[in-house]
């Protein structure tokens, strides 16, 4: 039995759009409260959003990202990761102010998102494993309505 790949454009796009409404809606947050921003909060939206795209792929798909499937979709989130989190400290800081320590920091961190995606949509994350396997298992629903009445 062969499975076809899917296009995971979509599941990219779904995780730009959720990552960034959510990150926006977090920092607006943080900022009306006028407390200093947490630094683990993008991580923290990171795994969510994550998780929450490669469990939707399984439901729709009935299955695990394959290879080639899975390396498209998680270097798309982490183009969509890195522009976004460059793009928020263009708008904040001046790249000037940025010092050679915090680049290491601000790359260190990139790095570890990079790894948080990877394993998001992987085997390696027992959640989305445990769901995969309970969903590949249970019987297809079929959005047909069925006759059972009598005409």
């Amino acid at each position: 039995m062969t499975v076809q790949t899917v296009a995971v454009t979509k599941y990219i796009a779904v995780f730009a759009v959720a990552y960034v409404v959510v990150m926006t809606a977090c920092g607006a947050a943080i900022a009306a409260l006028g407390r200093p921003p947490p630094s683990s909060i993008n991580t923290l939206v990171l795994i969510i959003v994550s998780t929450c795209v490669a469990l939707w792929f399984i439901r729709q798909q009935r299955r695990m990202l394959l290879p080639t499937e899975y390396w498209k979709i998680v270097c798309g989130c982490v183009v969509v990761d890195v522009t976004y989190e460059f793009l928020i400290i263009a708008a904040t800081v001046s790249l000037s102010e940025v010092t050679l320590d915090k680049w290491f920091g601000i790359i260190f961190v990139l790095g570890l998102h990079a790894l948080l995606i990877g394993v998001a949509y992987s085997r390696l994350s027992w959640f989305v494993r445990r769901y995969a396997e309970r969903v590949s298992t249970a019987p297809a629903q079929s959005n047909v309505p069925t006759n059972s009445g009598t005409n």
